[in-house]
């Protein structure tokens, strides 16, 4: 009830302030008229107002605009500056039936006003050329000319309100449409897209695209290369990752700020993988994983101390970290050479632990083990 209260007070000081404003803007152009017709009562030498009728015409047109032009500059920058503010408020004063009723109306009058005087003054210029006579020509032309370039500089001026209008509100949407990101799934080689992304640069360069290539899962990777290690009597590692503090992260920098720091953490880990076999995954809403098949326990040890030394050096703010000002990561590692009795299950477990043993002991730490063995 207080917001519908709120906005309808504001619809009526809209409403007041746009009537005020046609008002004077009306004022306006009947003074500029008569300074207009001072003008040329004055310059020119066939004219036959004289005197004290002379000066009434000059003190009616500057009276006309000491009353008209205060009021309507007054509440026509109101009505700009709140058509140009940011955010809900400005969106909603633009996309106002009031102010869109306003603006077309005057630019309804003033292309109407152009298409008239245009049309007398050709008018009257074909009856001379055809030889009719037509009394005063030159005076008549002049006043013809001055009315047509008043309308024309209204109809322009309020059709760039228009126009800026729709800039602001196409420059709204753009910054709207930056806060929320586009996922693009691709089953392909990249191709589509790559198209996609593409066409979002041209038409939406500020929207945040990410590529997620859709393929086999973690569980169908982690099942495939256990029998296949298996078969060839070779270890795979897996690695359990923790962004340390994610949470508080999140609370502090809000939902989009996280989704990005997901993206630089994700890009970060990736660019340490260097093998076509070696799979990344996210296992969790701050967790990470990835398969390292046929690899050894100090060789997966290492790609994730070198994953935990790159994710440090992007040094991403983290103000609320109890690690570091940036963020961190802890990892578990676990390797096994799968057996017959053994299941996929067994290495997430170890890995598990070895993540939760490098968090209890500080983070931003790798801890790792053979599955059977004490973590290192």
């Amino acid at each position: 009830d207080i917001l519908n209260d709120v906005q309808q007070r504001a619809g009526m000081h809209r409403l007041y302030a746009y009537v005020l404003s046609l008002m004077g803007l009306g004022a306006t152009f009947m003074g500029v008229a008569t300074l207009f017709n001072f003008l040329f009562d004055l310059l020119l030498p066939t004219s036959t107002v004289l005197g004290n009728s002379l000066y009434m015409t000059l003190a009616d047109a500057l009276s006309t605009l000491f009353v008209g032009l205060p009021v309507w500059v007054w509440y026509w920058r109101q009505m700009i500056a709140e058509a140009a503010q940011p955010g809900e408020d400005g969106d909603h004063a633009r996309r106002s039936i009031i102010r869109k009723g306003y603006l077309y109306i005057i630019l309804f009058v003033g292309v109407m006003g152009i298409m008239v005087t245009t049309g007398a003054l050709l008018y009257n210029i074909l009856k001379l050329v055809l030889g009719d006579e037509v009394p005063d020509f030159a005076r008549l032309a002049l006043d013809l000319s001055s009315i047509l370039l008043m309308f024309i500089v209204l109809a322009y001026y309020h059709w760039r309100s228009l126009r800026k209008d729709n800039q602001l509100a196409e420059e709204a949407l753009a910054a709207l449409q930056a806060q929320f990101s586009v996922v693009v799934f691709d089953e392909g080689e990249g191709v589509f897209a790559e198209s996609i992304c593409a066409a979002l640069e041209n038409e939406c360069a500020d929207v945040p695209v990410a590529v997620h290539p859709v393929g086999e899962t973690f569980d169908e990777t982690l099942k495939k290369e256990w029998y296949r290690t298996m078969r060839a009597d070779k270890p795979i590692s897996l690695l359990m990752i923790d962004i340390d503090f994610f949470k508080l992260y999140n609370d502090h920098y809000g939902h989009q700020g996280g989704d990005d720091c997901l993206k630089k953490v994700v890009t970060g880990l990736q660019a340490n993988l260097h093998r076509e076999t070696d799979f990344l995954a996210r296992y969790g809403g701050e967790e990470f994983s990835v398969i390292l098949p046929d690899t050894e326990l100090s060789g997966a040890h290492k790609v994730a101390e070198e994953m935990r030394q790159a994710i440090k050096a992007l040094r991403i703010e983290h103000a609320k970290s109890k690690v570091e000002k940036f963020v961190t990561i802890s990892i578990g590692v676990s390797t096994v050479i799968p057996q017959q009795s053994m299941t996929p299950e067994i290495l997430i477990t170890a890995a598990d632990q070895a993540l939760y043993k490098a968090k209890e002991e500080g983070r931003d730490l790798v801890k790792s083990g053979m599955v059977g063995n004490d973590s290192t």
